[in-house]
């Protein structure tokens, strides 16, 4: 007998599901007490709490099987926060609704806590809530962290109001989302003002740049802080200098969120920085420009500084640390290096200020130094901590010592040189007054001296016989009155120059006399006398008899006035040049020539001036050679001048060099206006062209005639005798064939003179355009039609006419025929087999006022104004660039023509024709790539009454 032990499958399944569910509330156990959050559940009707372990620690319990009742649940809440608790239960029981509150709680281990708690209402089928869930999470670390940060913040906002500090904070797009209240105290901005704008309003605009980079940079993380000094806007229109402490702040994720900025006002730092730099640059420049150095040596520490002159003054190189004092004293010379080592000791030992002399070798050369040594003593006046001292570069003025001294000696001899030249002078002054009084005595013009009292004082021998003559031989003597001794003139005249003369004043004035009947003109000058106080005493007066130099004088302005007549009235231009082409004079005549009113407008111009740009160079290096060496140019015979005007005159220059009496060199020049003769000759030279030119034309036209008229009169010259002679041999079919080539002979003289005959008429101005209805789009297909079934064609035409273009067009269809089968005959002619020529129409509207052409319509037609664009286009030879400009003259034929028949004369016909029309014809052409003609012409389109269109 055996027995079969089995297990059923439900009992197995039952057994996986509850170690399932172990498993899972093991889980969220770990995963509460991670988070420390606990949940519960809350028993409306039975009023019974169930907690899970976390909640109990939470509240300061251990895990147990029960957890507390509601009321020593609410016992544990905190006094101040119960009721607001206890409201939120009941709302939720009596509602239905969710809650979320903090407070805080003092656990059964009484330790305070603060929790935030979350409960949601479970309702049974007839809507009443019967349960209460929810989650509890201890917050008292976020508190904790909270209360910190407040009073962190509580404790810098009291040291910010209490200072000059700001504090700000700002996006990485530089706007300033926050501002302390010592804002507006440091710059005199309410922080709600500043607050939303961009820094750069605020911030000089130097380090606006940089200020942005670093903004950049904190976005991305590569930089956490920094200290920078700035200047920011005070309200008041001041930048004050700023130092800012900038960190980066992160959001709860970790990100770069803004930037935090504390400023320190720095102004007064800054200025009193700066006051420091420029004192410090200005004792650097003073000793500088002193050669002045100074030194100062620690003997504590043994440290040495130098000021920058010291360097140079010394010759080392700044580079090097300061000397040791043996070194010092190896530049010193070794005459005077017991000099500097006592002078140390003196000042160490013995606390003396030290000044000595001495000499130093820099680079090969002696310096003098003027060395000064001070001791440094420390606050009990007995011990010598440091030494200062000065070394100054005299050598300068050693040298200048040297110089002095020695120019002390020299002066001494040249005060004994100068003694003697002294004593020469006097001899020779001596014997001057001598010859003096002399020639005062000799001179023919009249020299006397008054005093104060108009009394005479000296006179010389011509004064003596002047006055004996005017006073009947009547004998002057000093001591007379002097008013009263020349008659013939008032003595208050003389009183009035006299005293002008007495007050100071030096001055020339002009008398006029009659001696003996004869006038007496006289030049009188009077010069005070002083004395050595600068008192006027006396006057020297000096008389000059100037009767005979204004007699020349008036002879000279007579002869001046004369060459001045002549040389306004001649009719050619003078000029007087100097070396450098100075207008010095000119006529009337020459200023007319060239524009000018009044010869005055160009004295002392450059004549360079009035020459074009373009032989103005020419003409000055010419003109120096000829002013020069005399050498003449061609260049100086015909010349261009600019009138005043714009315009420019031809002349004819001849030029002289003279001599002026005081030496200075001049060219008078002669300048004839030519513009007539040469515009004569330039009609010459033109009319020579046009007949040199007719003459080539009318050689072509023979030419040309002679070979297109010769070579039908050949065939059919040829083909009559063939018939005449050989008729009964010749079948009817080649009769007919040399009948017809005789008749496509003379057709083709018939054309060559029609062509011939029609440029005449043209030439004749006997061409009448007569615009008539005509259906253009079947001109073109009828023109077409009769070049591309003529036997010698291989090209197609291809003809796109616009869809607009209107039925009928006002145009003479002659000369629209003419245009049409010239340029495409030509374009046939010049393009390769089977190449396709294209034709191209298009009508476009404009405006009455632009057509040239006006024609009576009949009333039962309405007429639009428009311009009807052609273009001829193919991809044959192509025309040269060098053709294009004679392409439409009569009988020329381009250069790549070669043996392609024509006679020249399309292109003019085609020229003609459209001019005719009051339009114009152009040609676009590359060599080897094909041409294309635009023919453009002014006409009108024919419509019925009320279909009128609008292109």
């Amino acid at each position: 007998m055996s027995i079969d032990h089995t297990i059923s499958p439900s009992a197995s399944n039952q057994n996986h599901t509850q170690q399932e569910l172990q498993r899972y509330k093991t889980m969220l156990e770990e995963a509460e007490r991670l988070a420390n959050i606990g949940s519960w559940e809350f028993d409306v009707t039975s009023q019974k709490i169930t907690w899970s372990q976390q909640t109990f620690r939470i509240f300061g319990m251990e895990p147990q099987a029960e957890a507390p009742s509601f009321e020593e649940y609410l016992s544990m809440i905190a006094e101040e926060d119960r009721s607001k608790m206890l409201a939120v239960i009941q709302d939720a029981i009596q509602y239905g609704t969710s809650y979320v509150v903090e407070g805080r709680i003092v656990g059964r281990d009484g330790v305070p806590r603060y929790q935030e708690g979350r409960g949601r209402a479970i309702m049974n089928e007839e809507g009443k809530v019967v349960r209460l869930i929810g989650t509890v999470r201890d917050v008292t670390e976020r508190y904790v962290r909270m209360r910190e940060l407040q009073q962190s913040e509580m404790r810098l906002r009291s040291i910010i109001e209490n200072t000059n500090t700001i504090l700000v904070t700002a996006l990485f797009d530089g706007t300033l989302t926050f501002a302390s209240e010592t804002v507006e105290k440091a710059l005199g901005y309410t922080p709600h003002e500043v607050t939303g704008k961009p820094f750069a309003d605020y911030v000089h605009p130097d380090h606006v740049p940089f200020l942005i980079e670093l903004l950049h940079q904190a976005r991305a993380g590569q930089v956490s802080g920094t200290t920078i000094d700035i200047r920011i806007h005070h309200r008041d229109g001041t930048w004050r200098w700023f130092s800012i402490i900038t960190s980066l702040v992160h959001d709860e994720l970790g990100k770069p969120s803004h930037v935090l900025c504390i400023g320190q006002d720095i102004t007064q730092q800054k200025v009193t920085q700066e006051k420091l730099r420029r004192s410090q640059e200005s004792l650097a420049e003073a000793q500088r420009m002193a050669h002045l150095g100074s030194w100062y040596v620690d003997l504590q520490t043994g440290n040495i500084e130098w000021s920058s002159e010291l360097y140079r003054i010394l010759g080392v190189p700044e580079t090097t640390a300061p000397l040791k004092a043996r070194d010092f004293i190896s530049l010193v010379l070794e005459q005077d290096q017991d000099k500097v080592i006592n002078a140390f000791v003196r000042a160490i030992k013995h606390r003396e200020t030290i000044r000595e002399e001495i000499r130093i070798n820099r680079h090969g050369s002696v310096r003098w130094l003027d060395a000064r040594l001070k001791p440094i003593l420390a606050p009990d006046a007995q011990t010598v901590i440091a030494l200062f001292g000065t070394i100054w570069d005299i050598t300068e003025r050693k040298i200048t010592d040297q110089q002095i001294r020695a120019l002390n000696l020299r002066l001494e001899e040249r005060v004994r040189e100068r003694t003697q030249q002294l004593e020469e002078a006097n001899r020779q002054l001596r014997t001057s007054q001598s010859n003096l009084k002399a020639l005062i005595e000799n001179i023919n013009d009249a020299i006397w001296s008054i005093d104060r009292n108009y009394r005479l004082t000296a006179m010389n021998a011509a004064l003596y016989s002047l006055l004996t003559v005017y006073n009947e031989y009547c004998e002057p003597r000093l001591g007379d009155n002097v008013l009263h001794l020349i008659p013939g003139t008032e003595a208050n005249v003389w009183k009035t120059l006299y005293d002008r003369a007495l007050n100071g004043e030096r001055f020339t004035t002009y008398m006029h006399y009659t001696l003996k009947g004869a006038p007496l003109h006289v030049e009188v000058s009077f010069n005070p006398i002083t004395d050595e106080y600068s008192t006027v005493v006396g006057v020297v007066i000096y008389s000059r008899n100037i009767t005979e130099q204004l007699q020349r004088e008036q002879e000279l302005r007579e002869r001046e006035q004369l060459l001045q007549l002549i040389f306004d009235t001649v009719p050619v231009g003078i000029c007087l040049l100097d070396h450098n082409g100075v207008l010095r004079r000119i006529n009337t005549e020459f200023a007319h020539m060239i524009g000018h009113t009044s010869a005055s407008e160009l004295v002392d111009k450059v004549f360079y001036e009035l020459l074009p740009d373009d032989t103005r160079d020419s003409f000055i290096q010419q003109y120096q050679a000829f002013f020069i060496g005399g050498v003449e140019h061609d260049a100086l015979d015909e010349i261009r001048l600019v009138c005043n005007d714009g315009s420019v005159c031809h002349a004819h220059f001849a030029a002289s060099l003279f001599t002026t009496a005081t030496g200075e060199r001049l060219c008078i020049t002669t300048i004839t206006d030519i513009t007539l003769r040469k515009a004569a000759e330039d009609e010459i030279k033109r009319a020579l062209e046009q007949e040199r030119e007719l003459n080539n034309l009318k050689s072509r036209f023979v030419s040309m005639v002679s070979h297109e008229f010769r070579t039908p009169l050949t065939t059919i010259r040829a083909s009559a005798q063939l018939l005449e002679r050989l008729h009964h041999r010749i079948s009817p079919e080649k009769q007919q064939e040399y009948l017809r080539d005789i008749q496509q002979a003379v057709d083709t003289m018939a054309h060559l003179m029609e062509d011939i005959l029609y440029l005449a008429k043209a030439d004749a101005q006997k061409l009448r355009c007569t615009p008539t209805a005509v259906d253009f789009a079947r001109l073109c297909e009828s023109i077409i039609n009769g070049l591309e079934i003529a036997p010698e064609n291989e090209h197609r035409i291809t003809a796109r006419l616009d869809n607009a273009l209107p039925s009928r067009l006002l145009l003479d269809e002659k000369l629209m025929r003419q245009i049409l089968t010239n340029l495409l005959s030509n374009a046939l002619k010049y393009s390769p087999r089977e190449q396709a020529v294209y034709l191209d129409a298009i009508f476009t509207v404009s405006s009455p006022e632009h057509n040239s052409l006006a024609h009576t319509i009949s009333t039962s037609d309405t007429e639009q104004h428009g311009i009807l664009r052609l273009s001829i286009k193919d991809n044959g030879i192509g025309i040269a660039h060098e053709d294009l400009r004679h392409l439409f003259e009569p009988f020329y034929r381009a250069s790549n023509a070669g043996q392609i028949p024509g006679t020249g004369l399309g292109l003019a016909i085609v020229k003609q024709a459209v001019e005719a029309h009051g339009g114009f014809v152009t040609c676009m052409s590359t060599l080897g790539q094909g041409t294309e003609f635009i023919v453009v012409i002014p006409c009108q389109a024919i419509l019925p009454l009320g279909d009128k269109q609008h292109l």
